[in-house]
């Protein structure tokens, strides 16, 4: 059997252009009742006579199935598709049903012969089912969760900046709002205290829960406002001291920001939050004249995720 793939959507706004304008005024008669339970397949339901033009049977039932996006119709749908016997731009067909003739005349045939099966196919579909371009009209709408990885840059997260990555799910609830639970690590190193020449790395690996509230502004886009809490461990080596010791301790914060999901081929995740610790633990570190106190970032850092998902 011939394959039959999709128009491109250039060819879909062609073909669209050119039906409407070669059916004008005959919007009435494309609002058709709904047909009865499908029981016969499109191909066995269409009669093709060729004429002069290149219409083919097999590729014109394809186009059908494709455009109402099934394969079988009412068993009182009927369909004779007759080129003009001279003309190569020109078609006419009927359809019964219900005992009802309706009569259609196409006189502006594409010159590709895909593209004129594709537009014949799309009149006749049309004239089955009033709703068959919705599917190709209106985008999908995404499955309601959304798995995604990226790759990760903070800013006063940690001292300074540091780089990791997360992994995280989200549910949609409503169509305006979802579940969101991620687990992230950032990590960063080298760090130093004033007036000591020591230096030392630190890890921070966090799970937060939330959630995101938003839209679709355009039809592969979707923004989202997301907001939640987060805990998670702290920990700490150093390097160069006198005395060098690793630490560790409890976090506990909270987050807010934006996520931005991509469509292109796959959704791509873009997350920017601001992280504000609500508790954070602090080290001490020694001297020989006495000590000092230093104490993880207390004010809001910013974190930046980037990577694929996943929709199921």
């Amino acid at each position: 059997m011939t394959r039959v793939e999709p128009p491109t959507r250039a060819v879909r706004g062609l073909l669209l252009v050119a039906i409407v304008a070669a059916l004008g005024g005959t919007a009435p008669a494309l609002a058709a009742p709904a047909i009865a339970p499908p029981d016969r397949a499109v191909e066995d339901a269409i009669e093709v006579s060729r004429g002069a033009t290149c219409l083919d049977g097999r590729q014109l039932a394809g186009h059908v199935r494709t455009w109402l996006g099934r394969s079988r119709v009412g068993a009182n749908v009927r369909v004779f598709v007759r080129g003009d016997a001279t003309s190569p731009t020109s078609v006419e067909f009927r359809i019964a049903r219900d005992g009802l003739l309706r009569y259609r005349r196409f006189d502006a045939l594409p010159g590709s012969c895909y593209e004129a099966n594709a537009a014949v196919g799309l009149a006749i579909a049309l004239a089955i089912d009033a709703n068959a371009m919705r599917t190709f009209v209106e985008p999908a709408k995404p499955p309601p969760g959304l798995l995604n990885v990226g790759l990760g840059a903070g800013y006063e997260v940690l001292p300074g900046a540091s780089l990791g990555g997360a992994a995280g799910l989200e549910y949609g609830l409503l169509d305006w709002l979802g579940a969101r639970a991620e687990l992230a690590a950032q990590y960063s190193w080298n760090d130093s205290i004033d007036h000591s020449t020591g230096r030392f790395d630190v890890l921070l690996v966090f799970a937060s829960l939330g959630a995101c509230t938003g839209g679709a502004p355009l039809p592969r886009l979707r923004v989202g406002f997301c907001g939640g809490f987060a805990g998670g461990v702290i920990h700490s080596e150093g390097h160069g001291y006198t005395v060098s010791r690793s630490a560790s301790g409890i976090w506990l914060g909270a987050l807010a920001g934006v996520r931005v999901v991509l469509r292109i081929g796959v959704p791509w995740v873009l997350d920017v939050d601001m992280l504000v610790p609500v508790d954070a633990p602090s080290f001490r570190v020694e001297r020989p004249n006495g000590g000092d106190l230093f104490r993880y970032p207390a004010t809001a850092g910013g974190l930046l995720n980037l990577g694929p998902g996943f929709e199921f």
